[in-house]
């Protein structure tokens, strides 16, 4: 990410840069420098700002060592939509005051490593089935079709993160009977009088 949003920086030279991460999962990352998810800078002295926009996303686990999880300077900014964002510092002109966020809130993820672990690529940032990501995204962001997975990206409202949880479709059961069966245990007794197991 930051290798992506530096070179959009430096093919700018004329007028403010505003990249963009959608339905992108930003986890497990460790710096004693700048920034433990995000070190967002302007590196262009002609170019008056630059505000990365993060939607539909999920920051969690990351460690900034002293410095807070998302770091600006020279006339940066970054703001969050639609997200999740862990507990922690963030630099004054990081802007979360989107409603629709959730801070603080674990996503479940799978199997998220934790910052101490990384570099590592280890790691399963699908959501479990009571991921507080699910249908809480914002569908006018999104511009794909599937997720990393293949599946469709839209079913319903578009999830946090970059895999739409895949769920049992529990309408194509509508009109079915479902019938159980209760067995005493006074009916299971076999022929030669024996207990079935």
């Amino acid at each position: 990410v930051y290798k992506d949003v530096y070179k959009r920086q430096r093919q700018s030279t004329n007028s403010d840069t505003k990249p963009s991460l959608i339905n992108s999962v930003l986890s497990g990352n460790f710096t004693t420098n700048n920034g433990g998810a995000i070190y967002n800078a302007n590196f262009n002295p002609v170019r008056s700002e630059v505000i990365v926009t993060i939607i539909n996303s999920i920051l969690w686990n990351n460690v900034g060592v002293p410095d807070s999880i998302i770091s600006e300077s020279n006339n940066t900014s970054t703001i969050i939509t639609y997200s999740i964002i862990q507990s922690g510092s963030l630099d004054p002109t990081t802007d979360v005051s989107d409603p629709n966020n959730k801070i603080g809130v674990d996503p479940l993820f799978v199997m998220a490593p934790a910052a101490s672990a990384a570099p590592t690529t280890s790691g399963d940032f699908h959501t479990m089935s009571m991921s507080p990501a699910i249908n809480m995204g914002d569908n006018a962001a999104n511009a794909l079709l599937t997720d990393l997975d293949g599946n469709p990206r839209i079913v319903n409202t578009i999830d946090m993160g970059a895999y739409e949880s895949v769920m049992i479709d529990c309408n194509q059961y509508l009109g079915l009977t479902l019938s159980l069966i209760h067995i005493s245990k006074k009916s299971r007794k076999n022929s030669t009088g024996a207990n079935a197991i």
